[in-house]
């Protein structure tokens, strides 16, 4: 599993067109992974980081046309693209629930999920979407 951090300036383009901007791709990424989207905390202001939405990997692929920019209004190097996008239940900052000491915080782009925080998140039922 891994988490995709965003502004709440994309955010809703992220949402409404299930596709992700990015200028390195992530290099485990594989067709079918999980994928969760958090907004970031410097850019949101309801708070800290949050995860709220959830899709499955479908594809990346370089953005040869200028979509991203026409997405983002930013020229991006590659898009990652998912399929059954997610809204859940209860947005979550995954600091307060992690077991691991692994830094979620990192200023970064994306980063996965520690195996063991993947357990205590799915122990406190987080992963329920709105249907």
């Amino acid at each position: 599993m891994i988490v995709f951090k965003t502004t709440s300036d994309h955010l809703q383009a992220v949402v409404r067109n299930r596709k992700y901007p990015t200028d390195d791709l992530p290099t485990d990424l594989r067709v079918g992974d999980d994928v969760l989207i958090q907004v970031t905390y410097l850019s949101d202001r309801q708070g800290p980081p949050k995860i709220r939405y959830a899709w499955k990997h479908l594809r990346s692929y370089e953005d040869k046309s200028g979509e991203s920019v026409d997405m983002w209004q930013h020229r991006w190097r590659f898009i990652i693209e998912g399929s059954g996008p997610c809204r859940f239940k209860r947005s979550f900052d995954i600091r307060e629930i992690q077991v691991t000491t692994k830094d979620y915080g990192a200023a970064v782009r994306y980063v996965y999920v520690e195996p063991h925080d993947l357990r205590a998140i799915i122990a406190a039922n987080l992963l329920e979407c709105w249907e």
